[in-house]
């Protein structure tokens, strides 16, 4: 039987990993996955190279056609932040030795959608405003009152 891959979001930054059709195994699974625009594969720090990477999974559930896995945001969010590209995706463990392309289902939302991401950045500070410059004519010293914060108010006149 050929093997079936299904990767379903549970929780932003976490997954189910579903491997079924080649067995039951208590664990631990390796599993390399390569994206099909690059052929490049998934290693750590959520960053892709030309050569298979092997992610170890210690947590595995074993069901009677398969196992399931969780995985976490060093998973997750490589994937999502390559969203719209197909994976393929390698298995080993004890009782299953094979390869498939990963569907996914469900909602796959990386770790930061659950709101405990970096703060987002400061906006930057308001620019001081330069001075203004005006230039007043008076005609006669009885149009102009003089203010505290250096403007001039002027009655009568246009400024």
């Amino acid at each position: 039987m050929a093997l079936k891959i299904e990767l379903k979001g549970t929780a932003p930054g976490c997954a189910e990993l579903s491997i079924t059709g080649g067995g039951s195994d208590a664990g631990p699974v390796e599993i390399s996955i390569q994206r099909n625009q690059d052929e490049h594969y998934l290693s750590l720090g959520n960053a892709w190279q030309a050569t298979p990477y092997w992610h170890v999974i210690s947590s595995v559930d074993p069901k009677p056609d398969g196992m399931v896995a969780s995985v976490g945001p060093e998973i997750v969010d490589a994937l999502v932040a390559c969203s719209g590209m197909m994976f393929f995706v390698g298995v080993r463990s004890g009782a299953v030795n094979g390869q498939q392309v990963m569907k996914t289902s469900g909602r796959l939302l990386g770790s930061g959608a659950a709101g405990g991401g970096a703060p987002a950045a400061a906006p930057p500070p308001r620019p001081t405003p330069a001075p203004r410059s005006r230039s007043l004519t008076v005609t006669s010293p009885r149009d102009i009152l003089i203010v505290e914060d250096d403007e001039a108010i002027a009655t009568g006149l246009s400024l």
